[in-house]
């Protein structure tokens, strides 16, 4: 039996820097906010994921695997 890969999304931010202190809410939202203009741009590619500092917090990929790991 043959499998087809999955095509799955993995979005990792890490929420340590000083960027989301003292509201961790607006800043993810302003990352997420900069996913959907990457998205809209430049489809699924990969992306480094920044804070508004400009450090870097995590990655947004586009995979395809058997079996995902989520």
């Amino acid at each position: 039996m043959t499998h087809t890969p999955t095509p799955f999304l993995r979005i990792i931010i890490k929420l340590e820097n000083d960027a989301f202190v003292p509201d961790p809410q607006a800043e993810t939202l302003s990352i997420l906010e900069d996913i959907v203009r990457h998205v809209r741009e430049h489809g699924l590619a990969n992306t480094p994921l920044r804070d508004s500092n400009g450090n870097s917090v995590g990655t947004f990929e586009f995979l395809q695997r058997r079996n995902p790991v989520c």
